[in-house]
């Protein structure tokens, strides 16, 4: 069964894509068609001027594209430091300055480096989850749902550290259900409904397009 049908997507370095729909619109299909999680059946996959669509996951991730998903998927039985150790490639930097790294950018990882990442707080999951996927030295950095089940608080300052990566160079893609917040840390964004996309531009337009308010209102007005 086809989930997405027509969607044109270009992101340059640098930027952040927002991808904004409701449950089941194709937003989490998306992510995991780039990281061929999900198979490509039609169309073309370009990633740095190469195509990706036959390459398996791990290929794809060794050429910079990490995946942040859903749910988090951390490994509970292991420490906080060894979740983030375990993500390490060759072309990742040394361990040591990828902790010091993780450490600068969440430092509550740091306190907990030796604790079980099933007894850390839904936000520090979310934390080491982001920073588990840096730890691959990505070129491209996927979140998907990152501000589910946190406190707003809490997601405030992950998007803060998102638009300091973007700031570094790095280009992300974020699923995001908080529409008003997503097109305000986001460069430009894409709204998904049944697998098309129905509206996009540039993010600092959208909030006054007349389609998306529509759709979207109580959460735009947050």
């Amino acid at each position: 069964m086809k989930v997405l049908r027509g969607i044109d997507l270009t992101i340059y370095q640098g930027e952040i894509l927002a991808l904004i729909g409701p449950n089941g619109a194709g937003k989490s299909t998306l992510l995991k068609t780039i990281s061929n999680l999900a198979r490509l059946t039609a169309g073309r996959l370009i990633f740095d001027g190469e195509e990706i669509a036959g390459l398996g996951p791990e290929a794809i991730c060794r050429l910079g594209l990490s995946h942040c998903p859903e749910g988090r998927r951390i490994f509970g039985t292991l420490t906080v430091e060894e979740n983030i150790v375990a993500a390490l490639l060759p072309r990742s930097p040394e361990a040591g300055v990828v902790m010091e790294r993780s450490y600068g950018l969440f430092p509550i990882l740091a306190e907990k480096r030796n604790d079980r990442a099933s007894t850390l707080s839904g936000g520090q999951q979310q934390m080491l989850a982001v920073a588990r996927a840096l730890a691959a030295a990505p070129r491209l950095l996927m979140v998907d749902e990152l501000s589910l089940g946190l406190a707003p608080k809490v997601t405030h300052a992950i998007f803060e550290t998102l638009l300091q990566l973007a700031d570094d160079g790095l280009t992300i893609i974020v699923v995001e259900q908080n529409v008003g917040l997503a097109l305000n840390v986001s460069d430009y964004a894409m709204v998904i409904e049944g697998g098309r996309c129905v509206v996009e531009g540039p993010s600092h337009l959208l909030e006054a397009e007349p389609r998306l308010r529509d759709l979207y209102m109580a959460q735009v007005d947050d």
